[in-house]
């Protein structure tokens, strides 16, 4: 469903919002977890067992249902259906989607740029398969750029905080009903983060948010590890709610710059043709991460405690200079134009009409029918 989705919002959402839409999406699976969370902790005072595990499964059911209902009632992809040849089907999707867009030929111009792209497209891959990617630098480069945004949202120490903070609260002494409520307030400050993220993606754009998240994930990972050493060092209660504190910080920060950031980025930076390969082969890897960390992280704590998050900021400071020299900002360019930032040809621009006359430039125009950005 991630990749799914994610595909899909990058495919029908204007550039002007397309991060936002995405964002959207993330805070709301987050706020699923935060419905989750609570419905934990009230459940945990329930004196009946059975009850206590049965209706948490029972309430996924509702919303699952909504969803199998709600999906005939959601539009195809206008770019799967141009890619499959029902160009008529694409232009009624395009018009449903962005009949009420503030320029009110976008919609025709995004249906002729993309036409042409995928055309273009068509007659570069004739012949060759979906594991052409792997033999085309160029493919291979965009799809290695989606892994790195997939798999910094999962290096950056998310996953292991949230496994960690309860065995830090436990330790604090804080009662089994404490500390799911503490959870609650965990997953409550990753969604106003993620508010936060909504907002800023379409402004600062999505390499601001990535290295500034890896930069203060940083710094609050590094001043948790101090919190807890003088916490184990001394037995100092004050030194270990100083270290629930910073992992507060470090969530509400990660929703700020990084929630949504590395899907939206993902999304956008792989070719329509490639699309849905490239994001499942950047989900497979960073799922693989998660995996690794949530069998290893009981084990490295048990053996080195805090030390371990050291890690955490070791792999931050490794994919920091991979996106500041290598990933490109998409923000505000169609995906057809996103193509020019990696040297491909681009066929029209989102500003000319579908007769080729070009009313303003928002990106560098070299020829009529050629962009390069």
């Amino acid at each position: 469903m991630l990749t799914t989705v994610q595909i899909y919002q990058s495919e029908i959402a204007p550039p002007e919002v397309r991060g936002r839409m995405i964002a959207v999406q993330l805070v709301t699976i987050n706020s699923a977890g935060q419905i989750i969370a609570f419905t934990g902790f009230g459940t945990y005072h329930v004196s009946n067992p059975a009850l206590q595990w049965r209706l948490p499964v029972a309430l996924q059911c509702v919303p699952a249902i909504a969803l199998f209902i709600g999906g005939f009632f959601i539009p195809f992809s206008p770019r799967w259906l141009a890619m499959k040849g029902r160009h008529e089907e694409a232009r009624k999707v395009l018009r449903r989607l962005h009949d009420d867009h503030a320029n009110p030929l976008f919609w025709e111009r995004e249906y002729a740029q993309m036409v042409a792209q995928l055309e273009h497209e068509r007659r570069e891959t004739a012949g060759v398969n979906s594991f052409h990617m792997f033999t085309n630098w160029r493919e291979l480069h965009r799809a290695l750029l989606a892994v790195v945004g997939l798999t910094s949202l999962q290096t950056n120490g998310a996953q292991t905080i949230f496994i960690f903070q309860s065995i830090l609260y436990a330790s604090l002494g804080y009662s089994t009903g404490k500390i799911l409520l503490m959870a609650c307030f965990f997953q409550l400050l990753c969604i106003v983060g993620g508010i936060g993220n909504i907002l800023a993606i379409d402004w600062l754009g999505r390499r601001i948010l990535m290295m500034s998240g890896l930069i203060g994930l940083s710094v609050v990972l590094g001043a948790f590890m101090a919190c807890v050493a003088e916490f184990e060092k001394t037995g100092n209660t004050a030194w270990g709610k100083a270290g629930v504190a910073m992992v507060m910080i470090y969530i509400w920060f990660y929703g700020v710059t990084y929630i949504s950031t590395g899907y939206a980025y993902a999304a956008e930076v792989l070719p329509t043709k490639i699309r849905a390969q490239g994001m499942a082969l950047g989900m497979l890897c960073a799922y693989v991460c998660i995996i690794i960390f949530r069998q290893v992280t009981p084990i490295a704590y048990a053996e080195v405690s805090y030390r371990y998050v050291s890690l955490f900021i070791a792999f931050n400071m490794f994919f920091l200079p991979i996106i500041y020299f290598f990933c490109h900002e998409t923000k505000g360019l169609t995906l057809e134009e996103i193509n020019g930032l990696f040297g491909e040809e681009v066929q029209r621009t989102i500003d000319e009409d579908p007769d080729g006359a070009v009313h303003d430039k928002s990106i560098n125009v070299e020829e009529k029918e050629t962009v390069m950005v």
